[in-house]
């Protein structure tokens, strides 16, 4: 998590910088791109990430089959994102997309020669290893992003940031992991994993489908202008919260529930502590981003965004429902239950699809709206759906939300009070500290005040009084 909070001021500090050597079309020319190069990157991985995470035991051969197929891969949707560049560049109407596709390609390679180093840092729980390459890519990929742009690349600064992140990926998951892989076989044993990794593949498709037809749609319907009105506040407040909060906890909480399938008491009580403490951490803070959306475009992207201001309030209000809604994969993935994941997929898709054709007549904004009420009504849904059986319910599961969304609460009326009573100062970075404070007290408050969220309190305090204890020098 705190490598996660170190590329988030990475991508906040990068962002308002970028925002204002690169111009909106800029950034929504290489998203027109990454409708196509995002989609084929969930074929380079092909869930075989997640196989290696939760098998029981892996064999050499295993994995040595498991490499070759996500590298063969890889080299494959190169070669096909390469020749299909010219079709994106017709169905948006923009020649320049054909470089900027043939370019990020190769990240293709990159990815599939990265995936297994990295998926065996995460079996083996060397998170503090995982953690430092993220943060050092991140930060090579954003260094390099700002050279670019100051040199005056334009979108071409965006492109190396995305490259420049999939090296340093590979580069520090080969150096950590020490893993060579044998010949190029395929072997037997290794026929449950791939199919384990095809229903995920699978789903990640549609997840994919979901995640990006808003942008496919209002590109098509409204031009890149409008596109990147939108891309820019959901990197910030959709995108960001998933790689801060969802894509670490992931990584720890699926091996550690997998590795308690048959025990079903720990199995519960170790999800719901963590969905509790999820639920008191982000629900209130993206309540507050959502309050204070005009303040924080101003400082992120600076006067000449003003049109992104009610995008980004709610694409928050959809953020809201992210972290929570995201923690019920860990149950469908941990129990193996792929099955259902993917039934599960295909019904979200269709509706999230229908949603943003709905808000479409109305721009960046419609869309984002429709985001944030389909988002608000599916969470409960998928919690219901996946706890039809396994060691998690549904009643104890909304019982464990009830201190998160009690601040959620308490937030939004103290702002909203402040706001109505002209207390809320007109500097957008006075707004953000006053209200920030503000807020922060009001859900301390509520929190010490109910018995559940004391006692997560304690434990949280308790838990970073010994990580300081146990880091700090002898003597």
């Amino acid at each position: 998590m705190a490598s996660q909070a170190l590329r988030f001021a990475l991508q906040i500090g990068s962002t308002m910088v970028l925002a204002r050597l690169l111009a909106p079309e800029d950034f929504g020319l290489v998203a027109m791109a990454g409708t196509l190069t995002a989609l084929f990157t969930l074929f380079a991985d092909l869930g075989l990430s997640q196989a290696t995470i939760q098998r029981e035991d892996v064999t050499q051969s295993q994995l040595t089959t498991l490499f070759w197929v996500n590298t063969g891969v890889g080299a494959l949707l190169a070669v096909l994102c390469f020749a299909l560049a010219p079709l994106v560049a017709w169905f948006y109407g923009d020649e320049r997309l054909i470089g900027v596709i043939q370019i990020m390609s190769a990240g293709f390679v990159l990815a599939g020669l990265s995936t297994q180093h990295g998926a065996l840092l995460n079996r083996w729980l060397r998170f503090r290893t995982v953690a430092t390459i993220g943060v050092a890519a991140s930060l090579f990929s954003v260094l390099l992003a700002l050279a670019l742009a100051w040199l005056g690349a334009d979108y071409w600064a965006l492109v190396g940031q995305q490259l420049g992140l999939a090296l340093g990926m590979l580069v520090g998951n080969w150096m950590a992991a020490r893993w060579k892989p044998g010949r190029p076989q395929i072997s037997a044993d290794a026929h449950q994993m791939l199919r384990f990794g095809g229903d995920m593949t699978i789903f990640n498709l549609l997840i994919y489908c979901t995640r990006n037809a808003d942008n496919i749609l209002l590109g098509w319907r409204h031009g890149n202008h409008t596109l990147g009105l939108y891309e820019r506040p959901y990197a910030l407040v959709v995108s960001l919260p998933l790689r801060l909060i969802n894509f670490p906890l992931a990584n720890v909480m699926v091996p550690a529930l997998s590795r308690l399938q048959n025990a079903p008491e720990g199995y519960r009580d170790l999800y719901l502590s963590a969905l509790e403490k999820i639920g008191m951490a982000t629900l209130p803070t993206l309540a507050l981003l959502a309050l204070l959306a005009e303040p924080l475009v101003l400082i992120l992207l600076g006067d000449g965004w003003t049109d992104a201001i009610p995008v980004f309030f709610w694409l928050a209000i959809a953020a809201i429902g992210q972290p929570v809604g995201n923690a019920a994969g860990w149950l469908f993935v941990s129990q193996g239950r792929t099955g259902e994941q993917l039934l599960w997929g295909v019904f979200s898709s269709v509706v999230f699809v229908a949603g943003f054709a709905a808000g479409l007549p109305w721009g960046a904004a419609g869309v984002a709206m429709a985001y944030a009420i389909t988002t608000l009504v599916m969470v409960p849904v998928v919690f219901a759906y996946i706890m039809r059986r396994g060691p998690v319910r549904f009643g104890p599961t909304v019982r464990a939300l009830v201190p998160g969304l009690s601040g959620t609460l308490v937030v939004v009326v103290l702002v909203e009070a402040m706001r109505l009573a002209g207390l809320m100062p007109a500097t957008p970075i006075l707004a953000v500290l006053v209200a920030g404070i503000v807020a922060a007290a009001g859900m301390l408050a509520i929190y010490v005040a109910m018995p559940t969220s004391r006692r997560t309190l304690r434990e949280v305090w308790v838990f970073a009084y010994q990580l300081a204890r146990r880091r700090a020098p002898a003597g």
